[in-house]
């Protein structure tokens, strides 16, 4: 049997007509970045590895760009490498 974790480690403020479609003008809604982990007792699967502060900030000229407000830009809390060592996962 496996478990399934959700990890957040980080979050993207977007425009909310681009999250409603063309409703909420003007507001942002934060948009959680997670990382899912599957794991049993013998097994550990990474399903999504997330991104890290280094690629986050190579991505966010042209989030900013397309979106045309800094809004959009990727705030990481945690790098998921260490997020991963913290819940016993090596990568």
């Amino acid at each position: 049997m496996y478990k399934v974790r959700a990890t957040k480690y980080g979050s993207q403020l977007y425009p909310g007509q681009a999250v409603f479609c063309n409703q909420r003008w003007g507001e942002g809604v934060y948009l959680e970045l997670y990382f899912w982990l599957l794991q049993s007792d013998t097994h550990t699967v990474l399903v999504d590895t997330g991104m890290d502060r280094n690629v986050a900030r190579s991505v966010n000229p042209h989030v900013v760009e397309r979106l045309g407000d800094a809004s959009g830009e990727f705030i990481i809390d945690i790098d998921p490498p260490d997020a991963h060592r913290g819940l016993g996962v090596h990568p």
